[in-house]
């Protein structure tokens, strides 16, 4: 599941100037690097005994975890998620806003 371009642009702010071809290079590349720490945990969780959640979340600092937490909590109970991808989703806004945060 990809972020639409509109989605993309919301999450990036009234002040991006980004065409269309360079939001989508962006959204592709945070969904590179988001999938790239969803293995690393799935990795590190087979010597682990803690979820791939649990062990992604691990690698996001400290003062952004509540944050990454409260939102997939409200994607699973307000959205109707499976806790799963609630807690996937949570984590790629996450790198996504992060991105956008760090220009």
């Amino acid at each position: 599941m990809s972020l639409s371009i509109c989605r993309c642009r919301e999450l990036l702010g009234p002040s991006c100037t980004l065409t269309d071809s360079e939001v989508e290079l962006l959204r592709d590349q945070m969904t590179a690097i988001a999938d790239v720490t969803l293995e690393t945990a799935r990795e590190l969780l087979g010597r682990e005994n803690r979820s791939t959640f649990n062990v992604a979340l691990g690698l996001v600092p400290p003062e952004d975890r509540d944050e990454i937490i409260e939102r997939a909590a409200i994607m699973e109970v307000d959205g109707g998620l499976q806790r799963p991808k609630a807690e996937e989703l949570a984590l790629r806004s996450w790198v996504v806003e992060d991105q956008k945060e760090s220009k």
